[in-house]
C-alpha cells in the first residue's frame, strides 16, 4: 500500500507542476542581463569549413540485395575545429558512419556511407544529412544509382 501512495502524490505532483505556465517558473532576479555583451563575445571570426571532393555518389547499376559502400572525403578549410555531431541517411537503407571528435583545420576525414538494396528497385536517390557546427549547420550528401530486380 505504502507504493500506492507514492504513485498517486507523484501523479499529483506532475498534475501540478504541469499546470504551471514556463513563464511562472522564471525568477526574474536570477536571470543573467546581456546588456554587458560585445560584438566579439557573440559573433566569431573562427569557424570550421567542411570542404568535400564531391558530395554526390552514383553507385552506378546493382542487384537487388547487394550492399555497396563509398567514402566521403572532406577537409576542415575552416580557422576553428569541425565537430559533426549527428548524420542521418534519409532512410534505414543508407547508413553513415562519421568521425566522433573534433577535426582541426587542415585535417582531412570520411563520411562512410553504405547503402543496402535490399527491398529496393529501380532508380534510387538517397541523402545523408550531416550536423556540425558549422554556418549553416547542415550538409546535404546525395546517394544515387539503379538498383536491377533479380
Amino acid at each position: 500500500m505504502d507504493s500506492y501512495k507514492k504513485i498517486i502524490f507523484l501523479l499529483f505532483f506532475v498534475s501540478i507542476s504541469c499546470n504551471q505556465k514556463p513563464s511562472d517558473r522564471i525568477n526574474y532576479n536570477q536571470t543573467k542581463s546581456n546588456q554587458n555583451l560585445t560584438v566579439s563575445d557573440v559573433d566569431s571570426n573562427k569557424n570550421p569549413n567542411m570542404v568535400f571532393e564531391n558530395k554526390t555518389w552514383d553507385f552506378g547499376e546493382i542487384i537487388q540485395g547487394e550492399s555497396v559502400t563509398h567514402s566521403f572525403i572532406f577537409r576542415n578549410e575552416g580557422d576553428a575545429p569541425l565537430i559533426i555531431s549527428n548524420a542521418k541517411g534519409s532512410c534505414g537503407c543508407t547508413v553513415p558512419e562519421w568521425p566522433r571528435f573534433p577535426i582541426s583545420p587542415g585535417d582531412s576525414n570520411s563520411i562512410k556511407v553504405i547503402f543496402n538494396s535490399k527491398g529496393k528497385k529501380g532508380l534510387q536517390n538517397k541523402s545523408v544529412t550531416l550536423t556540425s557546427n558549422m554556418t549553416p549547420n547542415s550538409t546535404v550528401l546525395k546517394v544515387k544509382g539503379f538498383v536491377n530486380f533479380n
